[in-house]
């Protein structure tokens, strides 16, 4: 377990192509599609791209009205990412799936 990486306030956070959850937060389509609009951030921007856009942005808008969060909170509800998100839940109840 690396509690460090998920900062407070965060529910779950996307790591390159892993996303960590809290322990007791509810596995939802909703926030697992919140979180693969933030790895496809990750592979868009790059390792080090990502992580220098992140934190200037942040410093420059806050949480609320980060550019990066705003795409990924329309992600919550947009079709594509939550068909991903349901596909991925699905196959963690079906370890099968990852033979």
């Amino acid at each position: 377990m690396v509690p460090w990486l998920i900062p407070g306030w965060a529910r779950a956070q996307a790591w390159w192509t892993v996303i960590l959850v809290k322990r007791g937060v509810p596995l939802t389509e909703g926030l697992v599609a919140h979180e693969l609009a933030h790895v496809l951030q990750w592979r868009e921007f790059g390792v080090w791209g990502f992580m220098f856009a992140y934190l200037r942005l942040f410093r420059r808008h806050g949480y609320e009205a980060h550019p990066l969060e705003m795409a990924a909170r329309r992600a919550e509800t947009d079709g594509f990412y939550l068909t991903w998100a349901r596909r991925l839940l699905t196959d963690r109840k079906n370890p099968e799936n990852f033979a």
